[in-house]
């Protein structure tokens, strides 16, 4: 009970104070309130802000070559008292007669001075290229700037003149103009066991310095017949590094080898100009050549489609021809020679005689000699030499006639001709021919053969007399 007593009189001077305290603040507060309002209504009014404004130029080479990258720098100015800074909107930009593209970064933003007022400066970059020689005017650039009410407000650039020069090749296609252009050809897959089923994979890497990745020319994978071509979407990428940019195209195509045979992927040319020498270069990546081998594990399948077929058909024809028409030659050579075997060496020594007389006749002293030695060389009579010739024959004129022919060719004598040696060496043979006929070999005992050699030996006799060879 105490307690409860206790309580009520601690609420009861708390709620006493309370109203002691509250009554004069709140008489207070409006004469406070009215003091503001009377303060705020003698204050300054604020000072009025700058208009904004922007402006454009081209930095970089003015005139450029066509297809060279030029910049565009677009400012704009506004005053930094302003205290709505929201950031502003640069549209895309179309160019009659080049390619304008916006830079996807933009530098900080940066304070400036300008007849007493600050402006805070903000800064982005368009790429131009020039696509024909001439002037390119670039039209103005509305920015729009955000205003208090949802509204906005259009700000624009003056236009600006692009001169563009024609850059002269001997190449059908306008060259590359920009910096370290490389070009890379990759082959993802082993070459050295490619088969009929297998892929590979082929990448043209071709990179550049200050350009862009558009500007890149496309190099797409060759349809190369008995290939299986699979093209891939190109990847393209440009990045800014230090304000130096970056472009790389890689081109994608991945071949199936349908047939066996041999195939060549050819070279890749890119010819560039380089914007500060002015000189023309060229890169290039070198031709592949592969083979795809048969597939034994594809069954029937192991060449390839019809087309491989009807090739390797047509090699295996080609081979099996070129085998009987070799057979063929081995075997009449075989038979010639067999015949030739079996001619006795009289026809032999009768061609050498006629080729002996047919020198005499044309009146060459060293044909002749040459001649009467390789008659002699068959041992006619056991005769080898001159000199045995001269003993064995006991002939005076033929004796002269020799040693005229051996003066006329060591220059002491110009006597005599080569003519004169015909009937003296006609006679002489005539009357060796008994001694051969005596000391001819026996005929062979099987008579059949005997006269068929007998037919042919007769036949090539015949053959001879029509060429003019004395028997």
């Amino acid at each position: 009970m105490k307690r409860r007593v206790l309580f009520a009189s601690l609420r009861l001077l708390l709620c006493a104070a309370a109203l002691f305290w509250g009554v004069p603040h709140a008489h207070a507060a409006p004469a406070r309130r009215a003091a503001i309002a009377d303060g705020g209504s003698s204050a300054q009014p604020a000072p009025e802000l700058a208009a904004p404004h922007a402006s454009a130029a081209v930095v970089g080479a003015n005139p450029a070559y066509v297809g060279q990258m030029t910049s565009l720098v677009v400012e704009l100015w506004r005053d930094n008292r302003a205290d709505n800074q929201a950031a502003p909107f640069f549209p895309e930009l179309r160019v009659h007669g080049a390619i304008s593209i916006l830079s996807p970064t933009a530098p900080p933003p940066e304070e400036r001075e300008a007849e007493g007022v600050t402006f805070l400066v903000q800064k982005r970059h368009y790429l131009l290229f020039a696509e024909r020689a001439g002037r390119v005017l670039v039209p103005p650039i509305g920015i729009l700037l955000p205003a208090p009410g949802g509204k906005s407000v259009a700000v624009q650039t003056p236009p600006v003149a692009l001169d563009a020069m024609a850059v002269s090749s001997s190449s059908a296609s306008a060259p590359l103009v920009a910096r370290e252009v490389k070009v890379q050809r990759v082959v993802d897959g082993k070459l050295d066991g490619l088969r009929v089923g297998d892929a590979i994979t082929v990448s043209v890497r071709l990179s550049a310095e200050d350009t862009h990745a558009v500007l890149l020319p496309a190099h797409p994978a060759p349809d190369l017949p008995g290939l299986t071509r699979y093209l891939e979407a190109p990847r393209t990428t440009t990045r800014a590094v230090r304000g130096q940019y970056q472009a790389e195209r890689v081109d994608t195509a991945t071949y199936v080898a349908r047939d066996w045979g041999r195939y060549t992927l050819p070279p890749v040319s890119i010819p560039w100009l380089d914007p500060e020498t002015g000189k023309l270069h060229e890169a290039v990546a070198p031709a592949v050549s592969f083979r795809a081998r048969m597939n034994p594990s594809l069954g029937l399948g192991c060449i390839g489609g019809p087309a491989a077929a009807a090739r390797a058909g047509g090699w295996l024809g080609a081979l099996l021809l070129l085998a009987v028409l070799g057979l063929r030659s081995a075997r009449r050579l075989a038979a010639r020679r067999a015949r030739y075997a079996r001619v006795p060496r009289s026809e032999d020594e009768r061609a050498a005689f006629a080729a002996l007389l047919k020198a005499a006749r044309s009146g060459l002293d060293g044909t002749t000699l040459t001649a009467l030695y390789r008659w002699l060389h068959f041992g006619l009579a056991g005769v080898p030499t001159l000199e045995r010739l001269r003993e064995v024959d006991h002939d005076p004129q033929l004796s002269r006639t020799i040693e005229a022919l051996e003066d006329r060719l060591c220059k002491t004598s110009e006597a005599g001709s080569a003519r004169e040696l015909c009937a003296p060496l006609a006679r002489y043979r005539r009357s060796q021919q008994p001694v051969r006929e005596r000391g001819a070999v026996l005929p062979e005992l099987n008579p059949s053969v005997w006269r068929a050699d007998s037919r042919e030996r007769r036949q090539r006799i015949r053959n001879a007399d029509k060429r003019g060879i004395v028997r």
